[in-house]
Order: structure tokens, then sequence, then C-alpha cells
């Protein structure tokens, strides 16, 4: 029997019509989709490009945190659901940093009302995995309903990544996903996983082949297939995994 294939950490592209082509060109049945502030695939320049990308370093930075922009781009990433409903599910994200009574209102107005399956990619300053605090809480008042999809790639630092594997003990009932594994952690991420049961791999962005390799190894049944699209490629992802196994 053939598995169903899902690429599990996807941004809103446009056209969401040549997504989906690329999709089913790389033999992926579904997509976990995410919203997205920026769209470099849209750029038709090197200069719209950069100014793209320095948008999205500004929010990985934690420099800016566009509230308004954010629930754009969940309304977006909605009217794509809505359209291709059978391809793709979808995660919202949540501003870390917040009391815990906007973060619960946030959940509950811009999540749960909108029947999203889970919450990311949540994004923070180096050093800043403490702005999460609320997010934790929030979801874990959910019963642990969403799953938690959290960026662990530059600017995050393995204080970062260890922070949120204390978040994530004392709150055992929330699933947490560790996107891009740790990035240049990645290493010491596969060291901190073994005994935490509640935590999953994202293995996109990858710039190794090791890390997937050890990952596998190690855990195999919490390592979570993407391609960060379009930042990455489905087709080249999975052809990533089939060549490692």
């Amino acid at each position: 029997l053939s598995a169903e294939v899902i690429d599990s950490h996807a941004h809103v592209m446009m056209p969401v019509e040549r997504q989906v082509d690329l999709l089913k060109e790389a033999g992926v049945d579904r997509a976990v989709l995410f919203p997205t502030v920026v769209h470099p695939e849209k750029a038709e320049s090197r200069a719209e490009f950069k100014n793209e990308m320095e948008t999205l370093h500004k929010i990985l930075r934690g420099e800016i945190n566009p509230v308004e922009a954010r629930i754009a781009s969940i309304k977006e990433l909605v009217s794509v659901l809505e359209r291709e409903g059978n391809m793709f599910m979808g995660f919202g994200t949540v501003p870390a940093g917040q009391d815990i009574s906007f973060t619960s209102d946030w959940i509950e107005k811009h999540i749960a009302a909108n029947k999203l399956s889970g919450i990311g990619e949540i994004t923070f300053g180096a050093g800043m995995a403490h702005s999460m605090e609320n997010i934790f809480r929030a979801v874990s008042d959910y019963g642990g309903r969403y799953p938690l999809w959290i960026h662990t790639f530059n600017p995050a630092t393995l204080d970062d990544i260890k922070t949120i594997m204390d978040y994530a003990d004392t709150c055992p009932g929330v699933k947490v996903i560790l996107g891009h594994g740790g990035g240049s952690y990645w290493l010491e991420t596969v060291e901190l996983f073994r005994d935490r049961k509640n935590i999953y791999y994202d293995i996109s962005a990858m710039f190794s082949i090791l890390p997937v390799k050890f990952a596998l190894k190690e855990f195999p049944e919490r390592v979570l297939f993407s391609s960060d699209m379009p930042y990455g490629s489905p087709y080249v992802a999975r052809d990533t995994v089939e060549y490692i196994v």
C-alpha cells in the first residue's frame, strides 16, 4: 500500500495554481500551508526580491512585529483553503511577546474561528525564545489542540532551542515542531530530542543531508517531511529523503 505524502510545511505561494502543480509534480498528495507576510516568488527584479527578503529578515530578527500584516496573511491563507481545500490544511501565526489575554483572544479569533489545524510559524529575535511563554500557556489551555511550529534556524540560538525544550517539558500536552531542525545547532537539537516525546523534527531548509540522516536514525516516527515552499522545492526535498533512506 502506498502512503499519503504530506508536505508538512509550505507557505502560501502565488499563483496558487502553480503551487498546486509543483506539489503534484513532486508526488505530494497534500500540504500544510502557512501564511506569509512576504512573497519572494512574485519578485520580478533583484531589487524587489531584496526588499521582500529584508522584510522577512526583520520579522525573523524580531525587529518588526506587523500585527495587521499577519492578520492579512491569515485571511489570504483562509481564502486559499476555501479554494483548494482538498489539497491543503492550514496553520496560522500568533505574535510572540504578547500577554496571555491577547494571545488567547488571538488564538480564538484567528486560529479557532478559521478552523485552522495548528499554530506557526512562530518567530522571535536572538535570545528571545522566552517571548513564547504565553503562546505555550495559551495552547496548553486549549488542551494541546494545536501543534506549535517554531522557527529554530538563524537567528535562533542554542539557548533559545533549550528554552523551547524547557517550555515543552512544562507543557507536555503541547505538540512542538522544531522548524528547520535547529539549523546550525542540529546535532545539539538531535541530542536534546531523545526523551521528549511531544517534540517533532522538521527537515525543511536543511543545509546538509546529515541532519536528515541522523534524525531519521534516532527518531524516524517524529521526523516531518517538508519543503518550506517557496524557499525550497517539494520535488528536491522528497528526492533528498528518498535518497538518504
